[in-house]
């Protein structure tokens, strides 16, 4: 197998945990060659068929084999003309379906971010994640948070018709978890376990919805962060495709993506961060897990105060049950941060379904 890359985009990331299922493999990266690692033609036509239904895009069981990898066929896809329904929802890791784990995504819409947590928790627990609507060009972008989540919760009944579900959010994701779990909660449905890093009511006001606040978001999902100040410092026209230069340049992006592509993230980015000003908070008659950073990070520079509990006791009548992290607010999902994470979540999970 080549030195394993991870996804970089939506289409990578389900290409590569479906291509995984049907090899029965882990651990998949965007250039390890499917042939070599022996699909058949018959193998091809089930990720064909499973593909369909997660991009609602067609390709043929040779065109897979010819592609090779995941990042060619991932590329195949993305220019395909759409015939059917994108699902936000991905199976991020196979299990039980008894209390399924569905991981929301960040601001910005991506949830590749979970993927290390999710091979961290226990055996036989199962794992979705949500991707942002718009992130294919082909759709239009969500602009409210009660609006992501209802469309979030079909997606999930028509894979998973009957919960109950757990449901996990970093950062922007939280908060559209939590909004999940109010809507499920009207239509009759528990939610066991609802659980959030770093984010809460306390943070709305950090990150300002301005064009400027969108870019640094977008500069820091491509991993240039090293560039921020550079790039910020450009003209506002010639920010993107300097951006999208260097990203192309060091493999941060597929291949074949184009401005548009980042102009999309972008364009994802400040519908993201308006929903967020926009959201009015409601009551959650449940229980909360708050994952918190011992860090203010981005906070610290704005000096705005955040609570114990990032302001969830206002709205949740429950037990608030809180758990540090250590690091910042990005740091909350990173290498520092999975074990405690995974430990943590896994033993609410388990206590949720005794």
């Amino acid at each position: 197998m080549a030195a394993y890359v991870p996804p970089r985009d939506s289409f990578e990331l389900q290409v590569s945990v479906a291509a995984s299922a049907v090899l029965s493999m882990s651990d998949l990266g965007i250039r390890d060659d499917l042939t070599e690692l022996g699909m058949t033609l018959g193998e091809a036509s089930r990720l064909a068929t499973e593909l369909q239904q997660l991009l609602g895009r067609r390709a043929h069981a040779e065109e897979i084999i010819r592609c090779r990898t995941v990042e060619a066929i991932a590329c195949m896809y993305r220019q395909a003309a759409k015939t059917g329904a994108w699902s936000s929802l991905v199976a991020l890791r196979p299990g039980s379906p008894k209390l399924p784990l569905v991981c929301v995504h960040p601001l910005g819409g991506n949830v590749f971010w979970y993927l290390d947590l999710a091979r961290r928790l226990a055996a036989g627990q199962a794992v979705y994640g949500l991707h942002s609507r718009g992130l294919d060009l082909t759709e239009p972008v969500q602009i409210a948070i009660t609006e992501m989540a209802t469309s979030y919760v079909a997606d999930i009944r028509r894979t998973l018709p009957e919960g109950p579900y757990a449901l996990l959010g970093w950062s922007f994701g939280g908060i559209v978890a939590f909004e999940m779990a109010r809507q499920l909660s009207a239509d009759a449905e528990t939610t066991p376990v609802l659980a959030m890093c770093d984010v809460g009511p306390d943070d709305i006001s950090v990150i300002p919805a301005t064009n400027d606040a969108a870019f640094g978001l977008l500069i820091h999902a491509v991993r240039l962060d090293d560039d921020a100040a550079e790039l910020i410092a450009l003209e506002p026209g010639k920010r993107l495709g300097e951006l999208h230069r260097r990203a192309l340049h060091y493999g941060r992006v597929p291949p074949d993506y184009t401005v548009a592509h980042l102009d999309r993230m972008l364009g994802i980015n400040y519908a993201h961060l308006a929903a967020l000003h926009a959201y009015e908070f409601g009551a959650y008659n449940g229980d909360l897990i708050v994952f918190r950073a011992d860090e203010s990070g981005p906070q610290s520079a704005n000096h705005v105060a955040r609570s114990e509990n990032l302001g969830w006791e206002a709205f949740v009548n429950g037990n608030i049950r809180l758990y540090a992290t250590t690091g910042s607010h990005f740091d909350s999902l990173n290498r520092t941060n999975l074990d405690t994470v995974a430990r943590h979540l896994t033993s609410e999970l388990e206590s949720a379904v005794v």
